[in-house]
């Protein structure tokens, strides 16, 4: 019995030391509460965050503390405080502070002293950027979510009412803990060990990476102050200058110098000497959302600044949607390994920073670079959703609102009524969804060690195209696959359909093995029978001419049958010279329209191309290869999923292609030529925003005998409003095969994109996400007058635009029209 009375006062103890509360209220001189406001531990290398009313909660074990409170715009405080076997609670008041800056003197050839204070920080950010070697964190996250409104439209109808009542207006609470390995350059794993949320099953929220590297080139998905491009973006002003323990702080605004959505504002708090950022309160915007982002950082070893506390607010409003959200993180650093010193007496203006990266092992591969994205892995702990209330409490570093207690209520009140009620028919249900989900929206099946795979695909592949020639294609296509190797994959699409007009089977298959990932080592091998277009290198999209037949009878692309066999292989000797190689035995024979008439009764067009040198094909065989051979100087790649992916070069890609056509004994063997190209084209991003974009190629035939319309160098143009191809390449106001030629000729793109050209500078179209273009093509045919093309469009990138065009015959008014680009097969597998 005495031992069972010493068990339990010794768990008591044990109990007790562990589980004190430390908390309080942080207020400013007039009792106002201080939301957001950061508190840190030296001890514990440990950041707590204020809520909204500026309450805070942490459990500490006994012991001696330091603890420093922070907030932007008030005199930060620490205090020594002693934990005993009871609860410690500090009503904490932080004055404001009043910034004094010395009046500075700017005269002719004197520089303003922030942008000294910028260029030094700008140049030790390469150092920041990769100073951590690794480090070990806990973190404890919470996020919230209200829906305000939804669009008028919507409420038209009864159901969505109905759901919409269920959580419009509700708050909706997140709340993890983890814990954070991180290990450079960019390789995460987390581990959730608590994990509580109210939001709805059906609306996944992923918190992701917990913590943010203040000193990459981008931040937050904008401009960052500290690019190294940052003075042709932003103009920045020295607002004040304090001391904060012991160290001297320059608070810097961040102007920027366009009111445009990919550049962000708001104040950067720079430590003297060391040119490193204290803490950052910023806005961004996008379409549609603000959000006030603020960061507080702590020196958790000597002269290493990291995060220990970011809050953001935000509001969301875009297209009738409305909705308010709110995030902070409070990070405890247990552990942190940094590679070198910082040197804190040197300008660092004047000499090269030494990277970590370059210090920590000598590069195997010369022009790799790590991945941007990094590697990150998630553990869920089996009891994280599992942790009851007093486990919640001991962790929580602000307590719960009265708001936010009563949204876990409501969550657990509707998981027991549908636990109660009566469920003999979900299982059915479940099973019915899934399935109609499958056959709609496709789904890929893994084995258990996801080494081999099988994808069914969504409802357009199954369906996939509409043409007089054929009618409907009825059938599918599937992708399948293995792993053999960490380094090598064995792929296999193959496709079957029945044509409805034509009512025939056509098909194909592909086996490609992927190998040698840095060298991007490929072997294809494929064959079968379909309904080829004339203009098989450049043509329309087979998903935008299937809409034109239908609707308007306007088939513009004509095609053959092509029965063919084909062996594919690709390699690269060197870093950015690609090796391509093909050989293809082809039969072709012409098709004629099996549907005469559209939809709606139009006439269909014949199924001949507008070409003055088309002739009537007959049924003909015929054996080529191809060898290309094409080169982008320096340039650099990360490896990604175990895949090479090229970053954008700052250099040309230069091509040089030559394709052959044998003579052959045989009547059906008809055609034989020599064809060489030549191509180069180049991306350049230069001022703010602004991207060049230019192409050239050039070509010739010789030595050519019988060449059949298949076989002609085809250009991408097209007369069809809506093209799935970018303004970057082709023609927008000729048909598709009016430039096919069996000679020589030579074309020249150039595209010019800026954020402000002519409709942008109008004031209430300045903050919209579009850009402006201006656009020039032109290609000389032998035997032809030369034809240009020049433009003007708007859009987002080179994803959506409009744009209008007008055509020159040399320098003789041809035609003008509209032409709309839209990247359709986002929405199809085609």
């Amino acid at each position: 019995m005495k031992r069972i009375i010493w068990l339990f006062l010794l768990s008591l103890v044990t109990l007790l030391s562990f589980s004190q509360s430390f908390k309080g209220t942080v207020t400013d001189t007039d009792g106002k509460p201080v939301p957001y406001a950061a508190l840190y531990l030296r001890e514990m290398k440990s950041g707590l965050t204020t809520d909204e009313h500026g309450r805070f909660q942490t459990k500490l074990s006994a012991g001696q503390y330091t603890c420093e409170v922070s907030s932007l715009g008030f005199i930060s405080q620490t205090f020594t405080f002693q934990m005993l076997n009871r609860d410690y609670e500090k009503d904490i008041v932080l004055a404001e502070r009043t910034y004094s800056l010395p009046e500075v003197s700017i005269t002719k050839g004197n520089e303003d002293p922030v942008y000294a204070v910028m260029r030094k920080a700008i140049a030790r950010a390469p150092y920041y950027r990769t100073q951590i070697k690794s480090y070990t964190a806990g973190t404890y996250l919470k996020g919230t979510g209200k829906g305000i409104a939804i669009p008028a439209v919507l409420k038209l109808s009864k159901e969505v009412r109905k759901d919409a009542k269920e959580w419009l207006g509700k708050l909706f609470v997140l709340e993890q803990q983890q814990i954070v390995n991180f290990t450079a350059p960019n390789i995460w794993n987390n581990k959730v060990l608590a994990n509580k949320n109210s939001f709805p099953e059906e609306i996944q929220v992923d918190m992701g990476i917990t913590t943010v590297n203040l000193y990459t080139s981008e931040l937050f998905g904008k401009v960052s102050p500290l690019n190294k491009n940052a003075f042709s973006y932003y103009r920045f002003k020295l607002d004040a200058c304090f001391v904060e323990e012991g160290q001297m702080i320059n608070k810097i605004r961040v102007i920027p110098k366009k009111d445009d959505n990919r550049l962000l504002e708001g104040d950067l708090f720079i430590v003297e000497d060391l040119w490193c950022i204290s803490a950052a309160d910023v806005n961004v915007r996008a379409t549609g959302l603000k959000a006030k982002i603020k960061i507080t950082c702590k020196e958790v070893q000597s002269s290493v600044f990291l995060p220990v506390s970011i809050t953001t607010s935000s509001t969301i409003d875009i297209m009738g949607f409305k909705a308010e959200a709110s995030y902070l993180a409070a990070i405890h650093y247990r552990e942190v390994k940094t590679d070198i010193q910082p040197e804190t007496n040197t300008d660092t203006t004047t000499k090269p920073v030494v990277t970590t990266t370059a210090m920590v092992q000598p590069k195997k591969h010369k022009f790799e670079r790590p991945a941007r994205i990094g590697r990150k892995d998630t553990q869920v702990d089996s009891l994280a959703d599992k942790r009851d209330s007093l486990y919640w409490t001991t962790i929580r570093n602000v307590p719960l609102r009265l708001e936010e207690v009563q949204s876990y209520q409501y969550k657990e009140e509707k998981i027991a009524l549908k636990d109660s009620s009566p469920g003999e028919k979900s299982g059915k249900k479940t099973v019915v969804g899934q399935v109609l989900n499958t056959i709609m929206w496709g789904k890929t099946f893994r084995t258990s060690n996801k080494s081999a795979w099988l994808t069914l695909p969504g409802l357009s592949a199954y369906i996939p195209e509409y043409n007089f020639v054929d009618g409907f294609w009825l059938g599918v296509k599937l992708k399948t696959g293995v792993k053999l190797s960490e380094s090598s994959t064995l792929r296999f699409v193959p496709s079957f359909y029945y044509t409805t007009a034509r009512k025939n089977w056509i098909g194909q298959g592909e086996l490609t093995l992927d190998y040698v990932p840095r060298n991007r080592g490929y072997l294809s091998l494929s064959g079968g029978l379909m309904s080829a277009d004339y203009n098989s290198e450049s043509g329309e999209s087979r998903l935008i001419n299937s809409m034109s037949s239908s609707l308007f009878g306007h088939n513009h692309l004509k095609l053959y049958e092509n029965t063919f066999f084909t062996v594919d292989h690709a390699i690269e000797p060197a870093n950015g010279l690609l090796f391509s190689s093909s050989l293809s035995w082809q039969r072709r024979k012409m098709l004629d329209n099996h549907i005469r008439k559209s939809w709606f009764k139009r006439d269909a067009e014949p199924n001949i191309p507008e070409n003055t040198a088309f002739r009537p094909m007959p049924e003909n065989d015929i054996l080529k290869a191809s060898f290309e051979l094409e080169y982008t100087p320096v340039h650099y790649y990360h490896m990604s999923q175990g895949k090479k992916v090229y970053e954008a070069s700052r250099y040309p890609t230069f091509a040089l292609k030559y394709d052959r056509a044998f003579p052959m004994s045989g009547s059906r063997y008809l055609t034989s030529y020599h064809l060489m190209q030549f191509s180069a084209k180049q991306k350049i991003e230069f001022g703010m925003f602004n991207r060049l974009y230019w192409s050239v190629n050039a070509g010739s035939f010789f030595d050519a005998k019988n060449l059949q319309f298949p076989d002609f160098k085809h250009f991408a143009s097209t007369r069809i409003l809506v093209t799935e191809r970018s303004f970057d390449t082709g023609f927008s106001l000729l048909d598709n095969y009016a430039l096919s030629t069996n000679t020589r000729w030579t074309q020249a793109n150039v595209s010019w994109y800026t954020p402000y050209l002519l409709l942008k500078h109008l004031p209430f179209l300045s903050r919209k996400a579009f850009d402006e273009a201006l656009h020039l093509r032109s290609i000389v045919i032998y035997g032809r007058r030369p034809y240009t093309e020049i433009g003007y469009s708007i859009g987002f990138s080179d994803r959506a635009r409009i744009g209008v065009f007008a055509g020159f015959d040399c320098l003789k008014f041809h035609s003008v029209g509209v032409s709309l680009s839209l990247p359709l097969s986002l929405f199809g597998d085609q």
